[in-house]
């Protein structure tokens, strides 16, 4: 009766929580599975407790719907708009086809700094949290006049798409988020970061957004137009 008059977030063997605590090390054995399945996996939730403790995005995704993830957070009725889980601060938009990178190598101390990572055919956007991401996808004909007053971190790079096809993916399992359809070319893509200090409390479930903008370009260069030094 408390969860459903919101006095608590959810319980667990009769045990009330007034907040959500994500078994990490579950969550990181289960997607190891998962990568080592071909991207599938079963799994059988006696009591429901496993429910309970992960992320709603995740459980369903992982476990609740037919086809995974792919079906439950592709956007098919507005491609420009990012509803979806991901790990390890980080999602990619990447040419399709793009060939998969070096961690080591794609996220360099410069590019931690940038929050932004390139390689051939992909870039790496750093995220405050770690799981549910809300942002917004636009292409354009050029840079927009955005006030950088509002975010709190702004930065720009380049990104070749040789197929005409964008997809956004998670990590760490590369699942498709969203897939656009663009004319081959060289483009700029900004990212703009807001609320990040909603991230400090609860990096699960923040208020942390992302706009990104993409143009057609004639660079790859990163440039870092507004720092967040918050963390």
């Amino acid at each position: 009766m408390k969860i459903k008059n919101g006095e608590a977030v959810y319980e667990r063997d009769s045990v009330l929580f007034d907040k959500k605590i994500y078994p990490y090390s579950v969550i990181t054995a289960l997607l190891y599975a998962a990568i080592n399945c071909n991207n599938s996996l079963n799994v059988i939730d006696f009591g429901g407790s496993l429910g309970s403790d992960l992320p709603p995005k995740l459980y369903f995704g992982l476990f609740g719907l037919k086809g995974g993830r792919h079906n439950y957070y592709r956007n098919r009725n507005n491609m420009n708009k990012l509803d979806f889980y991901t790990g390890y601060h980080q999602f990619y938009i990447a040419d399709k086809g793009a060939a998969e990178i070096d961690s080591e190598k794609f996220w360099t101390d410069t590019a931690n700094t940038s929050r932004l990572a390139i390689a051939n055919g992909i870039v790496g956007v750093y995220t405050g949290s770690y799981g549910h991401i809300i942002a917004k996808l636009i292409v354009t004909d050029g840079p927009s006049n955005t006030s950088l007053e509002n975010y709190d971190h702004v930065v720009e790079g380049g990104l070749e798409v040789k197929s005409g096809v964008l997809n956004i993916l998670d990590c760490p399992l590369s699942t498709l988020v969203s897939e656009i359809e663009i004319k081959p070319g060289l483009y700029r893509v900004r990212i703009y970061s807001s609320n990040l200090e909603s991230t400090y409390q609860n990096e699960d479930e923040a208020d942390d957004f992302y706009r990104i903008e993409i143009w057609p370009g004639t660079t790859t260069d990163v440039k870092l137009l507004k720092e967040y030094k918050g963390y």
